[in-house]
């Protein structure tokens, strides 16, 4: 097994890692297949080993440390030649994200690569112009991250040195200039991203969540899976129903088994439990029989030690019978030395009996201890999809009178190519069900013919009617039919209608269907496209700046859920979290940011957050003046905004800043402003942004909401003004999430490092 997982390309290893239930993959066998790759021929797999040795992928075995330098190799050569760009385009995205990080040591690509060109060009920063390269060349993620700088939202504004009043001007929402200029590229990419991801819709790599949201629907999980099971092993049909339900589609963390254990624990556990309790049955049923297989041995030994005595006690005993009378104090003293021994033979027995009963009960602790370590699981591990069990239960329950039931399973069949396996089905739930379930299941029936006359009139009047009364399904089914021209299978009254159409989306949109949001935007587009257009793109040339914006957030959100690469990155994320690698984690969180990933925002910002609380304890704060004693004693820090920036100098169209870069860990940001005399005010983000100023007499809302600002309280006179060099950073306060590692195995439980 573990040669044909050699052979799987990094990303399919990955995908097997992260997937819901995938246990075909394990730690080792990406470590190998990353170890497989062939880096003298640049490849799409560039990515997926250069990411993994750039965040590291944590394992209870066998990791894939941080290795920076093999990942910015990899990463250089790709986006040093056109070459490189077409066979990996996201290669560059990541090797810019690395680079606005300062992950590389080596800092710009050569003078002539494609990414230097373009930066000169245009006044490009590298990073920057690596996100359009990796666009121009197909990149998802490098569209994404290009589309947010063509929208100069926050992220633009982070990526320049220092925002003019100009740029911010340019960047308010005007009909002419750059900003629709911008929104059409953005809205071009976006588009072309989520068209690509559509067919991954209900791909097994779990869909990008926030993470405090994560762990409250694993517990609703939980409680529901157990109450489920034991509705469903007392045969009531809602048990059976909601039980089948969840095995149809799999859910995560809510079986016992951890992921990479679950696999063995199935199999073993059946063995161990039993082997457990056979081996106790036998150890009480020893210790039942231990005072008589005591008694036995001390008897056999007294008898094999005294055999010849008892033989002239006996013959003696036969030839002085006649003479009993005259000898009985000596009788009596021969039987008192008998009692004697006898009780110290009892005691002797009791002692041996105790001392048996004592270790058979430690032997008992030992099996069920050893067995617990050995096969307990020491996580919540995935439930995996089984279609065929659910239906079984499906089948149970609708027999039993569960309507919703027969309603999952008229659905299951009229996916398939039988349709008319359904028409028992669509019967009971025409029958037994709500208003609107009725209404939907004789749609099908009138559609497709199925135990009545087929009827397209009549499919569209309960179609409108079952969406009418609130089935969500009947809604989707009603928006597609207004979309789509298809008058022999259903006939709407009224005919078609694009804003009925768009109507339907938006509230399946509502309720999370990310491919309603897809067909949000083409109607958005399509609806400003005016009868007489002239334009041969894909965009209409009279698109206002109102609709590109909407249409390019309905496509961006579908891409950022459901692209495969995003995905794919965010899930590799959700794992070094759960295995406590938050350096690794929060370095994936801040790359998918950089795509305008909003879940992957909130979650690199909660993972800050944990960072920044270590601000209330600083005390005696380094001085960057490249010494280790130095200190500036007596420094504290008071929150005085979050969700704002300062403007130095009191001029917020034209603020002057005393740092205003990205590449800060919070806490470092914080302790930079500590450590110069001039700041007074600091503001930190969660893509690891820093502002510093000197006032905060006048203040903005900031586009980033994990924005906090602090006022840096101090004595007179306490620092010195410290060089302004990175090289000059004390090395205790650089904190990046990407340190180099040994290549040395993660001990159990943990999940790489965490600083």
């Amino acid at each position: 097994m573990s040669s044909l997982k050699a052979v799987l390309p990094p990303s399919a290893a990955l995908r097997e890692l992260v997937s819901l239930g995938g246990l075909g993959s394990s730690i080792s066998s990406v470590a190998e297949a990353i170890e497989a790759v062939d880096e003298g021929v640049a490849t799409e797999e560039w990515l997926w080993v250069a990411a993994s040795h750039l965040f590291g992928v944590p394992g209870r075995s066998r990791a894939v440390p941080r290795a920076l330098s093999r990942a910015e190799g990899l990463l250089r050569r790709a986006a040093s030649s056109e070459e490189g760009l077409r066979a990996c385009p996201d290669c560059a995205a990541l090797w810019g994200f690395g680079r606005l990080h300062g992950a590389w040591s080596s800092g710009d690509l050569p003078v002539n690569s494609p990414v230097s060109q373009l930066s000169q060009a245009h006044g490009l920063s590298e990073p920057v112009a690596a996100y359009a390269l990796a666009a121009r060349h197909g990149g998802s993620l490098g569209r994404l991250a290009w589309g947010e700088q063509r929208l100069d939202g926050v992220l633009a504004l982070q990526h320049r040195a220092s925002p003019s009043a100009a740029s911010r001007a340019a960047a308010m929402p005007t009909e002419g200039g750059a900003v629709l200029g911008g929104c059409y590229e953005a809205l071009e990419a976006a588009m072309v991203v989520a068209a690509s991801a559509m067919p991954n819709e209900h791909s097994p790599v779990p869909q990008p969540v926030d993470l405090d949201h994560l762990a409250q629907v694993r517990l609703e999980n939980r409680q529901h899976y157990a109450l489920a099971s034991q509705l469903a092993d007392d045969g009531y049909a809602e048990g059976l129903a909601a039980k089948a339900e969840m095995l149809y589609y799999g859910r995560d963390s809510v079986v016992p088994g951890s992921l990479s254990e679950a696999e063995d624990f199935n199999v073993a556990s059946s063995i161990s439990v039993g082997q457990a309790a056979a081996t106790t049955v036998a150890l009480l049923a020893a210790m039942a029989l231990a005072p008589r297989a005591v008694r036995r041995a001390d008897s056999m030994c007294c008898r094999s030690s005294t055999s010849g005595i008892e033989a002239e006690a006996t013959q003696e005993l036969a030839t002085t019978a006649t003479t009993a009378t005259t000898t009985t104090p000596t009788t009596a003293t021969t039987a008192t030395t008998a009692a004697a021994a006898a009780s110290r033979g009892g005691k002797f027995q009791g002692c041996v009996l105790a001392l048996c009963r004592l270790c058979l009960l430690l032997a008992i602790a030992a099996v069920w201890s050893l067995f617990s370590v050995r096969f307990a699981p020491s996580e919540l591990g995935d439930l995996r999809p089984d279609q065929m069990a659910a239906h079984a239960l499906f089948e149970e329950a609708a027999v039993a009178g569960h309507w919703g039931a027969a309603y999952a399973l008229a659905m299951i069949k009229l996916d398939g190519e039988n349709k008319s396996e359904a028409e028992p089905y669509l019967r009971q739930l025409a029958q037994e069900g709500d208003e609107a379930a009725r209404a939907f299941a004789g749609y099908f029936q009138h559609r497709w013919g199925l135990g009545v006359e087929r009827d397209p009139r009549r499919a569209g009047q309960l179609l409108e009617e079952a969406a009418t009364m609130g089935e969500p399904n009947a809604a989707l089914l009603l928006a597609e039919a207004h979309t789509h021209d298809d008058t022999e299978s259903v006939i709407l009254p009224g005919g078609r209608n694009l804003s009925m159409a768009l109507n339907y989306y938006r509230a399946a949109a509502s309720r999370g269907v990310l491919s309603s949001r897809y067909n949000v935007g083409v109607l958005l587009v399509k609806s400003q496209q005016s009868a007489n257009s002239s334009s041969s793109g894909i965009l209409p040339e009279d698109l206002s700046l109102d609709a590109c914006l909407e249409a390019r957030a309905e496509f961006a959100e579908v891409a950022r859920d459901m692209d495969p690469t995003v995905r794919l990155l965010f899930a590799l994320a959700m794992r070094s979290s759960e295995l406590g690698d938050s350096s690794g984690a929060l370095g994936l969180f801040m790359l998918l940011s950089e795509a305008g990933v909003g879940k992957a925002h909130r979650n690199a910002a909660k993972l800050w957050e944990g960072r920044l609380r270590g601000l209330e304890g600083l005390g005696e704060v380094p001085k960057d003046d490249g010494t280790e004693d130095a200190t500036c004693p007596d420094v504290s820090f008071a929150q005085v905004h979050e969700g704002r920036f300062c403007c130095g100098g009191g001029d917020c169209g034209a603020p002057r800043y005393l740092r205003n870069e990205p590449g800060f860990e919070p806490r470092e940001c914080v302790m930079a402003c500590a450590a110069n005399p001039a700041c007074g005010f600091v503001t930190v983000y969660a893509t690891g942004y820093c502002q510093m100023t000197s006032d905060c007499d006048a203040s903005l809302p900031a586009g980033d909401a994990s924005a906090q600002t602090f006022a840096v309280q101090r004595p007179e006179g306490s620092c010195e003004t410290p060089k302004d060099s990175r090289a000059q950073r004390p090395q205790a306060m650089w904190c990046w999430p990407w340190e180099e590692q040994e290549a040395s195995p993660v001990q159990s439980g943990a999940g790489g490092t965490s600083r």
